[in-house]
């Protein structure tokens, strides 16, 4: 019999978790979730704007500059005797846009290829430079959420673990197409008209 975290049977949190949100369900299975931060919040935020729907007075804000990030990254794998340099990993930055699994969606080689941040940079009448970033950050975040979701539910088999997990990679699939569309729109915009 397939057991829940736990050791409890599978179906046993079924009676739980009718009518929880995402977040509780998952408290209650004990599967490990991406942090929901304020930053997805003002990312989406910014994303409507660019959009074209109603300004709220808080939501712009200039990019941030990650780097202090990456520099506690260092100094925590240094304590551990781990080394996170980029020159020992040259396609580091490849494999992090795309992503621990590949998916076979025709659009996502040129999702992070096609536009540059530096690129856009040039042309920022919409601030296009940052949303391409906070898109590729919801991607990014939604796909690692639900491939901890998939591992936990691989651990553990049951029915709960698996709508935890089809959730999860529900959103995924969602910020893949918000991002491909985006991309997508963006190119079509810089293309000159066919004669």
């Amino acid at each position: 019999m397939a057991q829940a975290p736990g050791g409890a049977p599978a179906g046993a949190h079924r009676h739980r978790l009718a009518g929880l949100s995402y977040r509780e369900a998952a408290r209650a299975l004990r599967v490990p979730e991406a942090t929901v931060t304020t930053r997805l919040h003002r990312s989406r935020q910014r994303i409507a704007i660019a959009r074209g729907k109603p300004k709220a007075p808080h939501a712009l804000h200039p990019p941030t500059n990650n780097r202090h990030v990456t520099d506690g990254l260092r100094k925590t794998s240094a304590s551990k005797g781990v080394s996170h340099d980029v020159e020992q990993h040259p396609d580091r930055e490849t494999r992090g846009r795309l992503g621990s699994r590949r998916r076979h969606v025709p659009t996502e080689p040129m999702l992070d290829g096609a536009l540059s941040a530096r690129h856009l940079d040039r042309d920022d009448r919409l601030g296009a430079a940052w949303v391409l970033y906070e898109l590729q950050f919801v991607r990014r975040k939604a796909q690692a959420e639900a491939t901890l979701a998939y591992q936990a539910w691989s651990r553990h088999p049951g029915r709960d673990g698996y709508t935890v997990y089809r959730a999860a990679q529900d959103r995924a699939d969602a910020a893949q197409d918000e991002l491909a569309a985006w991309v997508c729109d963006r190119l079509s915009a810089g293309e000159p008209e066919a004669r």
